[in-house]
């Protein structure tokens, strides 16, 4: 039988009204890589699978839920309470960072799809010579976006953000951000290859639509498919 772990809920943040940050104990000798995910149970038989946005250095382990109405998993984590426990298999996936250090990363993400982008984000920037980073991220609004704050921190990253429904507050908000280039539309408007380079590596996370589109524009615009890395949510 698969080991399962025990952890405890100690931190919840919502992002919007469908999508909250969460964040549990780390089961001790327990690790994990970058762009990996865990499976939590929820009662008896089910297994929902959830991507660490946290860092394998950290003391607990982060994930971006997205809350689905009617869902299993959502409604138990609509009510969670700090010090709720719950039961986890994993981690597992091969969704990690290429080794080729010559060629910039391009990461292109949609809802919770950040999350393992977020992990692996952090630790190219912790690196002593991180590679050129390029992150193309879409929501509807600004406030759909899950870490955004915290992107345009990192010297070595240029963002994109794809905002289909962007007020004008918030277009003049971002405006004061040097670092981020904002687009009325889907991140799948604006992927053009020339931008990074013929040589770039794509991570592409969010649902199935749009990684689907991403890809099959990156394809038809002669990028290696070795060069492209995906992970669907549904």
């Amino acid at each position: 039988m698969m080991q399962e772990y025990s952890t405890e809920l100690i931190f919840r943040q919502p992002v919007s009204s469908d999508m909250v940050i969460f964040r549990f104990t780390k089961p001790q000798n327990w690790t994990f890589e970058v762009g990996q995910f865990i499976s939590l149970k929820f009662g008896e038989r089910s297994f929902r699978a959830y991507s660490i946005a946290s860092l394998p250095e950290e003391n607990f382990i982060e994930l971006v839920v997205r809350l689905v109405a009617g869902g299993l998993a959502s409604e138990v984590f609509r009510t969670a309470k700090i010090g709720q426990k719950f039961v986890f298999r994993g981690a597992f996936g091969q969704f990690q960072l290429s080794e080729n250090l010559a060629f910039p990363l391009v990461f292109c993400a949609t809802g919770s799809g950040i999350a393992p982008l977020r992990a692996m984000i952090r630790s190219e920037a912790r690196k002593p010579n991180p590679r050129p980073m390029y992150l193309l991220y879409g929501g509807r609004t600004l406030s759909d976006l899950a870490y955004w704050e915290e992107f345009v921190k990192f010297s070595n990253l240029t963002i994109y953000l794809g905002l289909s429904q962007a007020s004008e507050t918030e277009v003049e908000v971002l405006a004061f951000q040097p670092e981020v280039q904002v687009h009325r539309g889907r991140i799948t408007h604006f992927v053009r290859p020339e931008m990074f380079g013929n040589d770039a590596e794509y991570y592409i996370c969010g649902n199935g639509d749009m990684v689907t589109r991403v890809r099959e524009q990156l394809l038809a615009q002669f990028v290696k498919e070795t060069h492209i890395h995906q992970e669907r949510f549904n």
